[in-house]
């Protein structure tokens, strides 16, 4: 029994002559497309291709393993209904020399091929992961030291703001979490100095992108603020009134300006189920009680 394809699956396996870019969440079939989409192309009676001309990269080693265990076996199935078909022996004989694998063993695999147009040495390994942190670890002490030595006041600067004068560690982790960071961006320069531009302005500084961020966070924990105070503590007594009416003042002036929002509170006009405005009022009102 053949499988149903959904209309965008479809799509998505019989589209030709350009590129085709698939985003869909996880578990919602993109492999099984994909392995699909090569069947049909390696099967294509009009304009075939042979498995061995096409390239399949993965993220992991294990992705890779389990796509060329899944062409193998739809390549078997087709086998089984067509044993006759010599394309399709011919097929599952040049599946193995399928590029099918991550993107670090196909890069060290074109290294090898034309290791003598870079003049690199073809006896070169990818390195691994714990090797990288070493690497970057030393590259970074080094240029430390040459930033010391130099003494440029930007960098003892920053040195004094993220170390608090005991040692560098702090710093060292700070630059290392940024270019892992920036590692995901195509183009990590022009991205880090499009951030940096952010602080070349004149701009107030409630204007720039920091500062409505610090608004957002301001306007969403005084709100939070209000609400937990609404919502626990009980109406106040008649001699609390003045208290609550000096809060109401303080607050209605204090979001607008510091969040550029108004609040949207309702506050009591009856002096006896006046606004409960926080625990400080309810002990003072306690105290001359």
């Amino acid at each position: 029994m053949s499988r149903q394809w959904t209309p965008e699956q479809r799509h998505c396996i019989d589209a030709r002559g350009g590129t085709v870019l698939v985003s869909a969440a996880a578990g919602s079939g993109k492999t099984t497309v994909l392995v699909e989409r090569v069947i049909r192309r390696i099967t294509d009676e009009q304009h075939p291709v042979d498995a061995d001309r096409l390239l399949v990269v993965t993220f992991t080693k294990a992705a890779a393993a389990e796509m060329k265990q899944r062409l193998g076996k739809a390549l078997a199935e087709q086998m089984a209904a067509h044993p006759h078909d010599r394309r399709l022996q011919r097929q599952q004989m040049l599946l193995p020399r399928a590029h099918i694998s991550t993107v670090h063993s196909f890069c060290s695999a074109l290294l090898r091929e034309n290791f003598h147009l870079l003049d690199i040495s073809p006896q070169f390994k990818v390195a691994e992961d714990a090797d990288v942190r070493t690497m970057q670890q030393e590259a970074l002490a080094e240029v430390m030291e040459a930033a010391y030595e130099a003494r440029d006041p930007a960098f003892l600067a920053l040195a004094e703001l993220l170390s608090g004068g005991r040692d560098d560690r702090k710093l060292t982790e700070a630059v290392l979490r940024l270019y892992t960071f920036i590692q995901s961006h195509p183009f990590p320069n022009d991205w880090l100095q499009a951030q940096e531009a952010l602080y070349a302005t004149n701009a107030p500084i409630a204007n720039t992108t920091w500062g409505q961020t610090v608004r957002r966070y301001v306007s969403g924990t005084l709100h939070h603020g209000v609400a937990m105070l609404r919502k626990w503590l009980p109406p106040m007594p008649d001699r609390c009134s003045p208290i609550a009416s000096s809060w109401k003042y303080w607050l209605t002036i204090l979001i607008p300006r510091t969040t550029g929002m108004t609040p949207s509170i309702c506050w009591s006009s009856s002096p006896s189920t006046g606004w409960a405005a926080c625990a400080s009022i309810r002990t003072s009102c306690s105290k001359s009680g």
